[in-house]
């Protein structure tokens, strides 16, 4: 699958084949990308933002998804075997990808080809980039449809919720903070203690409203951190 505005690079589909078939337990193949925007490369790999895991990875992929629509390359055998396709919610739309990367990873191993193969355009009025916001609140709403989705009850749902989002939440509460957009800041907070996501961490991102970029860079770094294993 590649985006409108995306370039694969030749050799993408021989080399991920290639990984498929090396690695029969895996149901989906994912490449590293690079972002251009105006002729410039602004990041050289998915590894300067993200934390790039593969193998099981269904419960990381619950708080964050490093993975690039137009880099992947799914096994045809599992998504017939376990009848998964993509969703038609129009409730996740903008994260519909991420939703079906989880429902995926549910059911199989992720493999990752470590080598650029795609090449992301980044265009100031693209859909994502008019929406990124809008993302936020769609994620909660992808989070419970998926657990559900499994089977998981009530208290279930609440403890992923504690557990998961916390990443989520700190990390977008404190790019607005840097970004200077406190009342935004505000309103996520308030939706993640809407979702269960109380205790220590959300008590500091609401000290963290009241503190200087220096201190915040820190805690963005320390919360990354928290979660690099």
């Amino acid at each position: 699958m590649c985006d409108a505005d995306d370039h694969w690079h030749p050799e993408k589909i021989e080399k991920q084949v290639a990984l498929l078939e090396g690695n029969p337990d895996c149901g989906l193949c994912f490449t590293d990308v690079e972002l251009m925007r105006s002729g410039k490369i602004i990041s050289a790999s998915i590894k300067e933002r993200y934390i790039v895991y593969q193998g099981s990875v269904f419960e990381k992929l619950l708080y964050s998804n490093w993975i690039t629509t137009s880099s992947v390359m799914i096994a045809t055998s599992v998504v017939r075997e376990h009848d998964v396709y993509f969703s038609t919610d129009r409730e996740i739309l903008n994260v519909e990808d991420w939703n079906y990367w989880i429902r995926l990873a549910y059911h199989t191993r992720l493999v990752f080809l470590d080598q650029v193969m795609v090449t992301r355009f980044m265009l100031h009025d693209s859909y994502g980039a008019a929406n990124a916001d809008k993302q936020f609140y769609w994620i909660f709403y992808n989070l419970n449809l998926i657990m559900r989705e499994i089977g998981y009850g009530e208290a279930e749902i609440r403890k992923v919720l504690r557990r998961h989002t916390k990443y989520i939440g700190a990390n977008r509460v404190l790019d607005d903070l840097l970004a200077g957009r406190p009342d935004t800041a505000r309103e996520k907070i308030e939706l993640l203690k809407a979702n269960h996501c109380g205790g220590p961490t959300l008590a500091l991102l609401r000290l963290s409203l009241g503190l200087p970029h220096i201190v915040v860079r820190i805690l963005q770094y320390w919360n990354n951190r928290r979660y690099d294993t």
